[in-house]
């Protein structure tokens, strides 16, 4: 029989020592700590003490290195919080419309989905001005975008693609029960899926009751399902540092981000600080309503651009200081550290673009850190971004 005292000992051990890592700033991925000593205690029942110290070496190896998130705060107590999460798949319901019976089908789907048909047809895939008229030259071009052989066969790789959908039901459920711990007078978002042929990704409006409605173009996180590039190569919007991101691991993001911008007020002074806290509050904000993030989505970096960062970030923060450049109105010379961008100008060749952003992402949690008591309200309603630098006291490290 295996010594269970040893066992509890040791992932006693292990938890105060990824405590200890958390505290000088490690990031500890807990999934993977939990994998592991799944795969400790198999080795442990197998009494070998050699495979036993192995392992050992290997778990604290990983605590070491297998870490994925930086330095964030533990996630709040959620199991009370009960949601009634409304995910709607607009697509499927579309594209099972009977189109010889297609004026009577489409009447009950508007009368379903009032606000998100209104929008949908008249901007999504514009087909008409007046919805409520279903007018033969409204029916006809849906009947023709339903027939049309590249929208069938974009929506079947929607569909095979999304096939199972509940591991991101999941997700939003979540997600949905920490937006209402933050924000409890909030109500709760409807979720649509859609197809957007392209032509918008996530989106918010205001849907049924006053209630937020959420948009998301499944047709933007296919993966290598989809030759985003062969779409329109010319087209800036499927640039190789853009698609990178078009996968169901950024979904999650993409969906909140529409959710979270809509709250923040876009900077007044058009300084290039009042940017940098802007974007830094949008992805603290974020990591709060999605705390299994990777850094990698957070931020939308290759592991290798994540790395760069994390080693240089008192470098980026030392250039930004230079020459007055935070005080910069001049927004085309930094739109790169604020936008997805394939680079940071004037920095080296392997730093990525929105360095702005990154870094903002430290700026914003050291100024919470100094404020444990403020609310993620409080801090969106925060517009002084020269109040949240100086309070912040913002020194970053780098990870040498």
């Amino acid at each position: 029989m295996p010594n269970k005292t040893a066992l509890y000992s040791f992932k006693e051990k292990l938890i105060y020592f990824s405590l200890s890592v958390r505290l000088l700033s490690i990031k500890t991925n807990y999934k993977i700590l939990n994998k592991l000593f799944l795969i400790f205690e198999k080795f442990q029942e197998s009494g070998s003490k050699l495979k036993v110290y192995v392992i050992f070496l290997i778990l604290f190896c990983f605590a070491l290195n297998a870490c994925q998130n930086s330095n964030r705060d533990p996630v709040p107590d959620i199991s009370n919080i009960s949601v009634n999460l409304k995910w709607i798949r607009f697509e499927k319901e579309l594209f099972s419309l009977d189109t010889m019976n297609l004026k009577n089908e489409l009447f009950k789907l508007i009368q379903k989905y009032p606000e998100f048909c209104r929008l949908y047809f008249t901007q999504i895939v514009p087909m008409t001005n007046q919805i409520d008229s279903l007018s033969p030259e409204f029916t006809d071009g849906l009947r023709t975008f339903l027939n049309e052989p590249s929208t069938r066969a974009l929506y079947q790789k929607t569909t095979a693609v999304f096939k199972n959908d509940e591991d991101l039901i999941k997700a939003l459920k979540r997600s949905t029960q920490l937006m209402k711990y933050y924000f409890p007078n909030e109500k709760e978002p409807v979720f649509y899926s859609l197809i957007s042929n392209f032509n918008y990704a996530n989106f918010i409006f205001i849907d049924n009751n006053n209630t937020n409605g959420i948009g998301i173009s499944l047709d933007y996180f296919l993966g290598s399902e989809m030759d985003y590039k062969k779409l329109d190569p010319k087209n800036p919007v499927f640039s190789d540092y853009l698609t990178r991101c078009f996968n169901k691991d950024h979904l999650l993001k993409k969906t909140w981000e529409s959710y979270i911008s809509d709250k923040l007020t876009e900077p007044q002074s058009g300084q290039f600080i009042d940017y940098i806290i802007h974007r830094g509050k949008k992805l603290y904000i974020l990591q709060k309503l999605v705390p299994e993030i990777e850094d990698t989505v957070l931020f939308e970096y290759s592991p290798k651009q994540l790395d760069w960062c994390n080693k240089n970030r008192l470098e980026i923060w030392s250039y930004f200081l230079s020459g007055s450049m935070l005080y910069s109105t001049e927004f085309l010379k930094f739109n790169k550290f604020i936008n997805p961008s394939p680079d940071s100008p004037g920095m080296p060749a392997d730093a990525p673009g929105q360095t702005g952003s990154y870094i903002g992402y430290y700026l914003v949690q050291a100024y919470m850190s100094k404020h444990p008591k403020m609310t993620l309200s409080d801090l969106i309603g925060q517009q002084n971004a020269q109040l949240i630098l100086k309070e912040s006291r913002f020194k970053p490290l780098s990870d040498k």
